[in-house]
């Protein structure tokens, strides 16, 4: 009894942990565990048989027994539902959620059925996570740990895992004297003696960490591990860091000459891969799986803004001058003509600057300019002309390449290492009140937290909630958020909202109507659930969006308006011809802005990338659906086509989407697996 109470201690003081207590909306009870079964009982006060947590393999734990929910479901009429061992093959212990509802196997539901605790598959009981402001039972999701060293190679952890005869429900320092967490990567670790460290971030370099002073980073050769590339990502960033990125020769040479640091490598692929034995970066499936390497920095540059005065017929921008000379020349003599004006062929290093240099080129007639980034004959990695290490890149699709002439762009002042950029500007409305000028918008954030109804009438601010367009105004936020604390507690209301419950979020207005979403900032498992309200996160996961309760929950808000005053911050709507023809072989309706063309291949498998190919090279491109009429004709479509029977295709089928007439469609970002299962209903 003793250790329930260390345990309900710990869950509720660290949300962190992903404790909750699951009570159902309808009996304003909550879901207890014991020796006898299941039950519905207060919520309060909290003890440990009230106490939940998602696990790995789906599967929900109760702190208080120890053991997981599952369904007995050998009885087909009615199967039961109960606490049972988390190691047993039966009863089934996966779990889903779907809204509010919690779906066990054969489509069977939790619900209460005469104060009882049942699963029914008709039943509708909705569930959520107790004092979160209407949170989902999924809101606090497992998160796959993926171990360091130890003897599992990086596999992930098995939670909950038995050692010593005892469970336990997250990473443990036991019977290690230095206190480092670790767990067991199967059920059993007195079976199987399968273990591996948990990452968890430090600051600095610890011994899981190779220091070196002249690069200013830590490194870690994760050399035995095997992981995909979001895999390895996830791992990085979990301790602090992030994947390896090579910035400078001298860094090249380090990496280069660990001994032991061998790869598998092909090309024409996605994720970046350094191959030892070359010494040289090639691609390859973001899905394969191989060792990897994480960085973390041990100084860092804070960006600072500088006030700056240039001469006539030059943009002044933090510190540096910019030219447009519209006149075609080689790269060398371009070049040559910005030395002759003392200064450089431009280097770039933030989106802030990218975004600069797209408005600078916005009224050239041509859109293809030189820039400073080059690769000498006897070099293997290109290099900035003024010598500035190459921190920032913003590639096209299949680049690097070889390249022509073209225009040019000189830069003239000192090398700036800033990340994006807020200033303040006498141009914004109240600007000693906390207004940030981005371009011809203001934006401020709130210092009272307040839900989003409360929030979009503006008792805190006066102006719309902030619509995004695109990552430079993402990463503007994302700056001026981090100016304000960004912690992990703090959050901030966007005007994103799903006002009809299809699961299609719509940028509200300030007069009530609302415009499409044309970029999205997603965080992981999200959204979440439909009928919601989207906020910005803080922490970690800094600028994210997650998708809360519109009454319950309170957060922070940002606000935008343009500077010459309070106006709705409409986005333009291209014209589009709903009764243009579609080309044959491709399918819509009038209602519809695109066109639809299914691929199948069942002999022939295509990685994304592949379909993405193919798709453009029909003059069309992956299907990305801003709609739910569009998802739903599509979803229409498949079923006519494979005749409205149940289907799970082990080949790839792909769906271009032709815009009728031309509008360009976004890419999502996409980390799939080459074979895509599909379920067709």
């Amino acid at each position: 009894m003793a250790m329930y109470d260390v345990v309900v201690h710990l869950c509720l003081c660290d949300s962190g942990k992903g404790v909750f207590r699951l009570e159902s909306v309808s009996r304003k009870l909550c879901l207890s565990a014991d020796s006898s079964g299941l039950s519905l009982t207060s919520c309060e006060p909290p003890s440990a048989a009230l106490l939940w947590k998602w696990m790995s393999r789906h599967r929900l734990y109760n702190l208080g027994t120890n053991r997981c929910l599952g369904i007995n479901a050998t009885k087909l009429l009615q199967p039961d539902v109960g606490i049972f061992e988390c190691d047993v093959s039966l009863p089934t212990m996966w779990w889903r959620c779907g809204g509010s509802m919690l779906y066990g196997v054969m489509n069977n539901k939790l619900a209460v059925v005469d104060s009882k605790v049942v699963v029914k598959r008709a039943a509708l009981h909705q569930w959520r996570i107790y004092g979160a402001a209407g949170e989902g039972p999924c809101a606090y999701p497992y998160e796959d740990i993926h171990t360091l060293q130890g003897n599992s190679r990086g596999m992930t952890c098995s939670i909950p895992f038995k050692y010593k005869n005892k469970w336990f429900w997250d990473c443990t320092s036991e019977s290690r004297e230095d206190r480092h967490l670790w767990c067991a990567t199967t059920n059993h670790y007195d079976q199987d003696e399968k273990w591996g460290f948990c990452p968890s971030p430090v600051s600095g370099c610890n011994e899981f960490w190779e220091s070196h002073p002249e690069l200013n980073a830590c490194y870690q050769f994760n050399l035995y591990s095997i992981l995909t590339w979001s895999q390895a990502l996830t791992s990085c960033q979990a301790q602090g860091g992030s994947l390896l990125s090579i910035t400078q020769s001298s860094e090249q040479s380090y990496i280069k000459g660990i001994p032991t640091l061998k790869c598998l490598c092909k090309k024409n692929q996605q994720c970046g891969v350094f191959n030892s034995t070359q010494g040289s970066w090639q691609s390859l499936s973001c899905e394969s799986a191989l060792p990897y390497i994480c960085k973390k920095a041990t100084k860092y540059n804070n960006w600072q803004y500088k006030e700056t005065i240039c001469p006539g017929g030059w943009l002044d921008h933090n510190g540096f001058c910019y030219q447009y000379l519209d006149e075609k020349s080689s790269w060398d003599g371009s070049s040559s003509a910005c030395k002759a004006l003392e200064a450089e062929l431009v280097s770039v290093h933030s989106l802030c600057q990218q975004e600069l240099l797209l408005k600078l080129l916005s009224n050239g007639s041509d859109s293809k300019v030189w820039i400073g980034l080059h690769k000498k004959d006897k070099l293997s990695s290109v290099q900035w002309s003024d010598g500035s290490p190459v921190t920032f890149t913003s590639w096209y699709s299949q680049e690097p390449s070889h390249s022509h002439g073209a225009k040019r762009i000189c830069v003239k002042g000192q090398i700036n290492k800033g990340l994006t950029c807020p200033e303040s500007d006498s141009s914004c409305v109240q600007a000693e009140m906390g207004w940030r000028r981005k371009d011809t918008w203001c934006y401020k954030i709130t210092d009272q937290e307040q839900t989003f109804e409360d929030a979009v009438k503006g008792y805190y601010c006066k102006s719309p909630l902030v619509t995004i367009e695109s990552r430079f105004e993402q990463a503007f936020l994302n700056s001026l958020i981090s100016e304000k604390g960004g912690s992990e507690s703090q959050s901030y209301w966007t005007a994103l909202q799903d006002q009809n419950r299809t699961g299609e979020y719509r940028w509200l207005t300030q007069n009530g109507s609302s415009i499409p979403l044309t970029y999205t900032n997603w965080n992981r498992h999200q959204p979440v659930s439909g009928g919601g309200c989207v906020l910005m996160s803080g922490g970690q996961a800094l600028g994210h969006w997650e998708v809360k309760n519109c009454h319950a929950f309170k957060a922070l808000a940002v606000c935008k308006q343009e500077v010459s005053g309070n106006r709705d911050t409409l986005m333009p709507v291209p014209h589009l011809d709903l009764n243009a023809p579609c080309p044959t072989g491709w399918e819509s309706r009038k209602d519809l802005s695109h066109c639809y063309k299914v691929v199948q291949r069942i002999l022939m498998h295509r990685s994304w990338t592949e379909a993405q190919f193919f798709c453009r090279a029909l003059g069309a491109d992956l299907a990305s659906f801003h709609h739910y009429e569009d998802q739903a004709f599509v979803k229409k479509l498949l079923s006519m086509m494979f005749q409205r029977l149940v289907y799970t295709f082990w080949g790839f089928i792909h769906c271009c989407s032709q815009v009728n007439p031309s509008v360009m469609l976004t890419k999502a970002a996409c980390d799939q697996k080459y074979i895509v299962n599909i379920s067709i209903i």
